[in-house]
C-alpha cells in the first residue's frame, strides 16, 4: 500500500507528521483541514503503531464525527470503529461520567447510574415555562426594552461556557443596565432549570462538560487512569473550542504523548457559546515549545473569491502572527457580484430567477446554496422558489410547506370526496390525525370499519354525536367545498380558503403563524387565474419538498449551519449592518461570520443588500461590502 503522507502537500505533511509533544495547524478555508485530521490519525496507527484505543478525536457535531470515522475506515479497515471518536459531550459522557457514575466526586457533581441526560429541546422547553412567568418587574422590564429569551439563553450558554455553575456564577464588571438586568434573569432562570433537574435526576449538555471538568481536577485516580490509556489528542474545529472544553482537554492531555488542535480563528462564530478565537493563543501559552503548521493552500474556492476573504481577513484583530493570507489553487477567477435590490421581496425574487437561469444552463441544484444570517429571514425566499416551483431542502427547521397550515389546507385540497379514491386516502389521514380525531384509537373501538375506506369511516364519524361527530361533518363538507372552488372566481375562493383553514387549525387571519398560509393561499389562486385546478396546484406544491432526492435540491442555510460545507454558487442574502453592534467583541464576530459566508463559495458568488425590510423601513448595508467592493 502507497504510504498516506505521499497524498499530502508539504504543510499538511508536516501536520501529520508532528506526531510528538503539542501541535497547532492553522488550517485556512478549503485547506484540506479533514485531510490532515484523517490522515493523521491513519498516521499514528499504520505508522508509529499507536493502540487505536490511545487515540481520542474530538469535533463538534455527530455528523462530522461520523465523517471522520467514515475516511478512516476507508483508510485503515474495520479498526477505525475502536477508536475514541465523538463530540466533546459523548466522550466526555462516555469516557469520565458513565464510568464513575458510582464514585463520591462525580454524584456529588449530580451524576450517577440512574441519572438521565435531557435533550437541548427538552432543556429549553423548561427554560420557556420559567420565561412566561417571569416576576412583573422583570416582564415590564423586558418588553420596555425589547428582550428576548434568545438573548437571554446566549447569556446563559455563554455563563456556562465560562466554567460557572448557577451557584458560583460571577458576573462581568463593566455591564449597563439593560445588561444587568439580564444578567439578573438569566440567573433566575438558570436556578429554576437546575432545580428541575434535580428533580428529574437530569443534567443536560452542558453539565456534562462542567462534572467532567470538576471530576478530572478531584478525582486523581480516575485522571490518571484515563491518562494511561489515553495518548494522542486530535481536536478538529478548535475555533469552537470554549474555555470549559479547553480546560478539560487540559486536564485529560496533561500527560499525553502528543496533542494536535486544527482550526482557524477566522472562523470563530460562536461567540453565543462562548467559544473564543483568542483559545488559540491560550493553546500556545499552555504547552511548551508547541509546533505551528499553516496551512495556506486553499483547494475550494477560485483566485477572486480567495482575495475578497482575504480582504475580510486583514482587518480582524487578534489573529496570531503565523495566520498568513491564503492561495488559491485553482486557476481561474471567479465570479463575484452585488446587488442593492429596493426591498427584500425584490431580493428574493431575483436571486430566485437567479438560480432558475443556472438550474437551466447545467448547474446541479445540489451545488447552489442561499445564505442568511438568522432563519427569520427565510421566508420570502422561500415564497419566490415555491412561486418557481424550484425544490429546495432547509437545514434548520421545518420547511415552509411542511408546517401545519400549509399542509392542512393542501391535503384537504387532495382528500378524496368520496370512499371510490383509495390513492388520495393518505391526505385525508393527515387530515383526521391533525384534527384530534385519533384514527387508530377509533379503528380499534369500531371493528366493523377497520377494513374499510378512511372516507367511509369518516361518514360513520359523522353521524355520532357531541364535538366529534361535528369535526368530521365539517371534514366532509370542506372537502367537497374545495372541489367545487374551482369553477368560483379567485376573490370568491380566496375567502372559502381562510375560512376552511381557520376551521381546522388555532390561527388567526392576520398572526405571525398565518404568513405560510398566505403563500399557499396565493399560489393556489395564481393557479385558479391560470386555469389550474386547486388539486393540480396543491400537488405540484406538495413534490417541492417531498419528491425529490437531496442531490435535487438547492440548499438554503444559516450561516453558521453551513460551516464546513460547499457549493459553487452561493447567494448571500440581507447582507445588511447587525442590530447588535454595540459592543466591539459583536462587530468583530459580524466580520468573522461574513468571512464565513464567502468562503463556502467555489466559483460564483452574489451578495445582495436590500435597501428596505418588508415593512418599509430603510436597511443599512454591511459595512464590509463597501471593503469587497474595493479589490
Amino acid at each position: 500500500m502507497k504510504d498516506i503522507l505521499s497524498y499530502l502537500n508539504e504543510e499538511q505533511f508536516k501536520a501529520v507528521n508532528s506526531t510528538e509533544g503539542a501541535t497547532l495547524v492553522l488550517a485556512g478555508a478549503g485547506s484540506g483541514k479533514t485531510r490532515v485530521v484523517t490522515y493523521k490519525a491513519a498516521h499514528l496507527i499504520l505508522n508509529k503503531k499507536a493502540p487505536p484505543k490511545s487515540i481520542i478525536l474530538v469535533t463538534f457535531t455527530n455528523k462530522a464525527a461520523n465523517e471522520m470515522r467514515s475516511r478512516l475506515g476507508e483508510l485503515i479497515g474495520p479498526i477505525a470503529k475502536t477508536l475514541h471518536i465523538g463530540t466533546f459531550h459523548k466522550l466526555f459522557l462516555d469516557l469520565i461520567l458513565k464510568p464513575s457514575s458510582d464514585r463520591p466526586v462525580t454524584q456529588k457533581y449530580g451524576y450517577n447510574q440512574t441519572t438521565r441526560v435531557i435533550s437541548e429541546h427538552e432543556a429549553r422547553s423548561f427554560i420557556e415555562s420559567f420565561w412566561s412567568n417571569l416576576g412583573e418587574e422583570q416582564q415590564r422590564f423586558v418588553a420596555r426594552n425589547s428582550i428576548s429569551l434568545n438573548e437571554v439563553l446566549a447569556c446563559l450558554s455563554r455563563a456556562r461556557a465560562n466554567g460557572f455553575g448557577s451557584n458560583d456564577y460571577a458576573p462581568p464588571m463593566e455591564l449597563t443596565n439593560r445588561e444587568r438586568m439580564i444578567d439578573r434573569i438569566m440567573v433566575a432562570l438558570w436556578k429554576n432549570l437546575d432545580e428541575e433537574k434535580r428533580k428529574l435526576n437530569a443534567i443536560d449538555a452542558d453539565d456534562i462538560l462542567y462534572i467532567a471538568c470538576h471530576v478530572l481536577k478531584e478525582d486523581a485516580e480516575l485522571r490518571d487512569a484515563l491518562q494511561y490509556h489515553l495518548k494522542h489528542f486530535i481536536i478538529d474545529e478548535f475555533q469552537d473550542c470554549n474555555y470549559l472544553q479547553f480546560e478539560a482537554i487540559r486536564l485529560l492531555a496533561s500527560n499525553s504523548v502528543s496533542i494536535t488542535v486544527v482550526g482557524d480563528a477566522k472562523q470563530s462564530i460562536y461567540q453565543f457559546r462562548g467559544s473564543e478565537p483568542s483559545v488559540f493563543q491560550a493553546f500556545l501559552e499552555a504547552y511548551e515549545s508547541p509546533s505551528v503548521c499553516v496551512l495556506d493552500t486553499n483547494y475550494r474556492s477560485l483566485n477572486k473569491l480567495v482575495q475578497l476573504s482575504n480582504k475580510l481577513a486583514d482587518s480582524m484583530p487578534h489573529r496570531l502572527q503565523q495566520d498568513i493570507a491564503m492561495r488559491a489553487h485553482r486557476s481561474g477567477d471567479g465570479t463575484v457580484q452585488f446587488a442593492s435590490p429596493i426591498n427584500v421581496v425584490t431580493e428574493s425574487n431575483e436571486v430566485a430567477a437567479n438560480i432558475q437561469t443556472l438550474l437551466d444552463t447545467g448547474t446541479p441544484p445540489d451545488e447552489i446554496a442561499v445564505l442568511y444570517r438568522e432563519n427569520s429571514q427565510r421566508l420570502h425566499i422561500e415564497q419566490a422558489l415555491i412561486a418557481r416551483r424550484i425544490p429546495y431542502l432547509v437545514n434548520e427547521g421545518v420547511p415552509l410547506l411542511r408546517r401545519r397550515g400549509p399542509r392542512m389546507l393542501l391535503s384537504l385540497c387532495l382528500a378524496p370526496s368520496s370512499s371510490e379514491s383509495p390513492l388520495e386516502e393518505k391526505y385525508l389521514e393527515y387530515v383526521l390525525n391533525n384534527s384530534r380525531i385519533n384514527l387508530q384509537w377509533r379503528h380499534k373501538k369500531s371493528g366493523k370499519y377497520k377494513d374499510e375506506a378512511i372516507f367511509k369511516y369518516l361518514q360513520f364519524i359523522s353521524d355520532a354525536d357531541g364535538s366529534l361527530g361535528e369535526k368530521a361533518t365539517d371534514i366532509i363538507r370542506d372537502v367537497r367545498l374545495i372541489k367545487k372552488l374551482n369553477h368560483c372566481p379567485p376573490s370568491q375562493a380566496e375567502e372559502q380558503l381562510w375560512e376552511i383553514l381557520l376551521r381546522h387549525t388555532y390561527f388567526s387571519r392576520e398572526g405571525m403563524e398565518s404568513l405560510p398560509a398566505k403563500v399557499v393561499i396565493q399560489q393556489l389562486l395564481d393557479g385558479l387565474k391560470k386555469g389550474v385546478s386547486l388539486e393540480q396546484s396543491a400537488e405540484e406544491l406538495l413534490k417541492i419538498n417531498s419528491e425529490k432526492t437531496e442531490s435535487d435540491k438547492i440548499h438554503l442555510m444559516t450561516i453558521h449551519a453551513s460551516k464546513g460545507a460547499e457549493f459553487d454558487t452561493v447567494f448571500l442574502i440581507n447582507a445588511t449592518q447587525s442590530e447588535h453592534k454595540e459592543r466591539e467583541e459583536n462587530r468583530e464576530e459580524e466580520r468573522r461570520v461574513f468571512y464565513v459566508a464567502l468562503t463556502r463559495a467555489k466559483s460564483r458568488l452574489h451578495i445582495s443588500c436590500p435597501q428596505y425590510n418588508e415593512r418599509g423601513l430603510p436597511l443599512q448595508p454591511s459595512p464590509y461590502i463597501a471593503e469587497l467592493r474595493r479589490v
